[in-house]
């Protein structure tokens, strides 16, 4: 049980560095161990282990450079970090699109994920993405409008 909580933990801790990391520098031509370093520092209130920073190094510079870093670069972005709080179906959502880009006049709401994408999106990704897309139709009242998932591992 320990462990699994030891995961649990690394895991968002390593997911919170990526987003970090992406939300200042995801328009850089390339991935910057030192800025990573400074975000990762104990001064900045991250998470500084040697093994976390070493996986995200390893995330980050396979995403640098990759088509989705090229996608992201040549979209307009729209927005980075984005509340939604939104009711649907009776009930109250809230979460963060991590990032807002329009693409040939589309709107694409994405997810970064730590992992890699699996073939099939478990149901609650599934659920994540008809909430977060039916948010993005009402904040920008225009269509299209989807949302992906970026897995960047």
């Amino acid at each position: 049980r320990h462990a699994i909580e030891q995961t649990r933990t690394t895991a968002m801790a390593a997911g919170t560095l990526v987003h970090r990391y992406l939300e200042m520098h995801l328009l850089d031509d390339a991935f910057v161990a030192g800025n990573l370093r400074i975000i990762a520092s104990p001064d900045a209130g991250q998470v500084s282990g040697t093994e976390i920073v070493g996986g995200v190094t390893e995330i980050l510079k396979r995403f640098f450079g990759s088509e989705l870093h090229t996608r992201a670069r040549k979209a307009k972005i729209l927005g980075r970090e984005v509340p939604v709080y939104l009711s649907l179906d009776g009930k109250q959502w809230s979460g963060t699109i991590d990032l807002i880009i329009e693409e040939n006049g589309a709107i694409i709401g994405v997810d970064y994920k730590v992992t890699k994408k699996p073939a099939e999106l478990p149901t609650e990704y599934e659920q994540q993405k008809r909430i977060y897309t039916v948010a993005l139709r009402r904040i920008l009242g225009r269509d299209p409008a989807s949302f992906e998932f970026w897995g960047l591992a």
